[in-house]
């Protein structure tokens, strides 16, 4: 009975990280599909405003990786531990006190958002 438990803890906490990777998928899909979106409907190539409105959901997603750093470094995940928090860091203080509504922010945006998109279908 005790490994009964055992297995359904392991299939619940693996159909938990499997269902928050999804969401990152799909979140980071919506920050590129946003992006693209908006610089086709602007006068300019990049909408800049869309960073503003899309913060919340970015943060979010920072959230997710955060997770995902914490399972690397508890070795329930391969993965580099020390790339992961330093860029993880980076783009959280980028979000927090650097990302604006300006063309730069909007390249860093396509740039983090094409990375995760190529990235999350290998987990």
């Amino acid at each position: 009975e005790r490994e009964d438990c055992e297995q359904g803890a392991t299939i619940m906490s693996s159909l938990s990280f499997t269902l928050l990777n999804a969401f990152a998928f799909l979140g980071w899909s919506a920050v590129l599909l946003i992006t693209l979106a908006g610089s086709f409907n602007s006068e300019h190539w990049l909408y800049v405003e869309a960073v503003s409105h899309i913060r919340p959901l970015l943060l979010g997603l920072e959230a997710v990786c955060l997770v995902e750093v914490t399972r690397i470094a508890l070795g329930m995940l391969r993965g580099n531990l020390v790339l992961g928090a330093v860029l993880h860091a980076i783009r959280l203080s980028c979000l927090s006190y650097v990302i604006g509504d300006d063309a730069t922010s909007v390249a860093v945006l396509y740039s983090w958002s094409l990375t995760e998109v190529a990235r999350y279908p290998m987990y």
